[in-house]
């Protein structure tokens, strides 16, 4: 399950409705405040209703891409005050593994691989957590809450199947859901994964997300 950034706390009741029935065993999310927040209420809104403890893990390898000199300059004034970062920038969503200009910028193959390696993490450390207690065909359901660059990205390059059906690729948005289901090998050393998009930016009939409680 992923989670788009949100500075709401996550616990709000009218949002409870069709995921209601999900058992989420961990939440990931980025350690930067406008996700860690709504993780966190999301956690304490699931203990309450669920009367049993979720595991919470944040992490800056789900952060947004850093952009360099472009860090905190609003999007309109960069092209302005900032050509030749900005030309650099615009080029770098052509060329991956072109980094932002200044201090900290990140290439978009950063990013993923970052990103990547946080989930597949979670997901081998539960795997190999589970393998004598599981059935075999018992799935787990992981929470990630991250910012929209990020899911943007995720969905663009790392995604092996998009089963969505959703065409409009360039909006997230805030607080809404989307499924990812990761199927794992689990006869392989490596653990070797496929992921598979099955929904994406899900709100509800408000306009607002489907946020689990």
């Amino acid at each position: 399950m992923l989670l788009n950034e949100n500075e709401d706390d996550g616990s709000n009741d009218k949002n409870n409705n069709k995921n209601n029935n999900i058992t989420i065993r961990k939440v990931l999310s980025s350690d930067l405040r406008r996700c860690s927040h709504t993780a966190r209420g999301m956690v304490t809104a699931m203990e309450k209703a669920k009367n049993a403890k979720v595991e919470i893990e944040e992490s800056p390898k789900l952060r947004e891409r850093h952009v360099g000199a472009l860090q905190g300059c609003p999007r309109k004034l960069a092209p302005i005050k900032f050509p030749r970062e900005w030309a650099t920038f615009c080029e770098s969503k052509k060329n991956r593994s072109l980094k932002c200009a200044g201090e900290g910028g990140e290439s978009v193959d950063d990013v993923l691989k970052r990103v990547k390696e946080c989930i597949d993490d979670a997901v081998r450390r539960i795997v190999l957590e589970d393998d004598n207690d599981r059935m075999e065909n018992e799935e787990t359901t992981i929470a990630v809450v991250t910012h929209a660059g990020v899911l943007l990205l995720l969905r663009e390059y790392l995604v092996d199947e998009d089963l969505s059906g959703e065409k409009n690729r360039g909006i997230v948005r805030n607080c809404s859901i989307g499924t990812m289901r990761v199927e794992v090998d689990v006869s392989s050393d490596s653990k070797k994964m496929k992921w598979i998009l099955e929904s994406w930016g899900v709100i509800d009939a408000e306009g607002t997300a489907d946020v689990v409680v």
